[in-house]
């Protein structure tokens, strides 16, 4: 739920704003009236993407600045500003030590909310600054804001990569074990036909031929049927030249310009 939208009664601002504000915070934008500007953003935001909390900054005809919750200044502004940058860090540094898919699929469950914000909140201050282009400190929150949008952007695509490595690296592990069971079941499967084959409750004439010789004659048999079946089903190597050429020198030798 959107907590209701509402600027403080003792601050004087043009009586547009008050009218444009609406019942609800709404999306990050700037206001500007009068030599006044009113910059609309939210806090952090959660996992829960619908929740959205305003934060107003309002920066007087004189260049004062004030805040609703965070004090006066262009400090108020910089302080939220360091909040992003703080949590956007803080994500950047768990993406780098997380492996398997749940820990990429948790940050980009994390930086997906904050990732939208950090972009809404560049452009509603970008807005702001077109209005008092001489406002150098405010300049340099739009740089900062800047800074943090690419930021959460890089640990967000950071997170998909390495969730889509995991996926794929799942996937090829549990091909590997698979075609381990079928090369056992190869070397297997002709020792246990033979086996059930002689092992029937039947008189087939071979019963004390030979013995015990013959039993070792047909387990040898299976064991060479059993390699002959693993060699035909064993995957063979199918890189084309190219590509190994490619691996040993990417670059080659007619790009590398001259020595």
């Amino acid at each position: 739920m959107e907590r209701k939208a509402s600027i403080p009664t003792n601050w004087e601002v043009p009586a547009v704003f008050r009218k444009r504000m609406g019942d609800v915070a709404g999306s990050q934008r700037a206001m500007a009236a009068d030599g006044h500007l009113l910059l609309i953003l939210h806090e952090l935001p959660g996992t829960d993407s619908a929740a959205r909390i305003l934060r107003l900054f309002w920066r007087a005809a004189d260049g004062t600045w004030k805040s609703d919750c965070l004090g006066n200044g262009i400090a108020a502004l910089q302080k939220h500003l360091a909040e992003y940058t703080k949590r956007v860090d803080q994500l950047d540094k768990v993406e780098s030590q997380a492996i398997g898919p749940d820990d990429f699929f948790g940050i980009r469950r994390e930086i997906a909310p904050l990732r939208r914000a950090a972009h809404n909140m560049h452009d509603a201050i970008q807005a702001g600054r077109e209005t008092v282009p001489e406002d150098r400190e405010l300049i340099s929150c739009r740089n900062q804001a800047g800074v943090i949008e690419r930021a959460a952007d890089l640990v967000s695509e950071d997170a998909q990569h390495g969730l889509q490595y995991a996926i794929a690296k799942q996937a090829e592990d549990q091909a590997v074990a698979g075609h381990r069971l079928n090369l056992l079941a190869a070397m297997f499967f002709p020792i246990a036909t033979l086996a059930a084959v002689f092992g029937m409750n039947m008189n087939h004439g071979l019963e004390h031929v030979a013995e015990p010789w013959l039993f070792w004659v047909v387990l040898l048999v299976g064991v060479g049927l059993g390699l002959i079946v693993h060699t035909f089903i064993s995957p063979r190597p199918n890189r084309r030249p190219q590509v190994d050429q490619f691996l040993r020198d990417p670059v080659g030798p007619d790009r590398r310009g001259p020595v």
